[in-house]
């Protein structure tokens, strides 16, 4: 029976996702500018919340190890289980991006990298995010960019491949005997688990709710560049965006 997207990221992806950082031990040059963007911005001792936290490594992690009070959700128990289990100083819990659990103007910062395609319906978590962020508070995010011609050619290969055609299930099978030759779980489900964003929409977003200052970045490892509003943003895979609520 063909599932839908959070419940593959949920049973499925999760799995994949744990096994990926079981042996990583470092930060990540561009983790680390997201990091260091964030003790820019915010106060140490702030309160802090991470969308899409995962096993809460290295963001997370990071950033209660240098002074910061976070909380944090995921879709999937056995991610947020992994977390509690490696950093019992994180406040994490199950939770729907779409329809997070805590009252209005709950954080000074709200955060989600690496994780916004995978959420079948952005704008709305966009508008949890904004509404847990206190007022004047900073919402920051990432986008795959749509708009460039490389991460759209990246998606149609993921549609492809992701379609329950002949030549689908015959690449399905053959990337699943090298999964279990590596002693990893195969995977029959055919689900389009990551989507790409258009810009425009994250613009439309920002134009009709309480955004007092907007900043986009084009992302080239290590540090993100910051761009104009009217510059064009196709030739960056991803986007990162930092919101200032009114």
């Amino acid at each position: 029976m063909p599932i839908d997207q959070k419940t593959y990221i949920r049973d499925v992806y999760s799995k994949a996702w744990i096994a990926s950082r079981h042996n990583m031990t470092e930060v990540g040059d561009y983790n680390r500018s997201l990091c260091s963007l964030i003790q820019h911005l915010v106060p140490r001792d702030s309160r802090l919340c991470e969308v899409a936290i995962g096993t809460g490594w290295p963001i997370a992690d990071y950033l209660q190890r240098h002074g910061y009070r976070v909380s944090g959700v995921d879709i999937a128990p056995n991610l947020i289980d992994r977390c509690k289990q490696i950093n019992q100083n994180i406040a994490a819990k199950v939770g729907d991006a779409e329809n997070l659990e805590y009252p209005s103007a709950s954080f000074d910062c709200v955060y989600c990298f690496h994780s916004t395609w995978y959420i079948p319906h952005l704008l709305d978590a966009l508008e949890e995010m904004l509404r847990v962020c206190k007022p004047h508070g900073l919402v920051l995010f990432d986008i795959l960019n749509m708009s460039n011609k490389k991460t759209a050619r990246a998606y149609k290969k993921h549609v492809f491949r992701q379609t329950p055609s002949l030549l689908g299930k015959g690449l399905r099978y053959v990337s699943n005997t090298g999964r279990q030759l590596r002693g990893q779980e195969p995977d029959w489900d055919f689900v389009i688990f990551w989507t790409p964003t258009y810009p425009r929409k994250i613009f439309e977003f920002i134009s009709r709710n309480h955004i007092k200052e907007a900043r986009v970045y084009g992302v080239i490892d290590p540090e993100p560049i910051q761009l104009d509003r009217s510059a064009d943003h196709n030739d960056f895979r991803r986007l990162l965006f930092v919101l200032v609520k009114t």
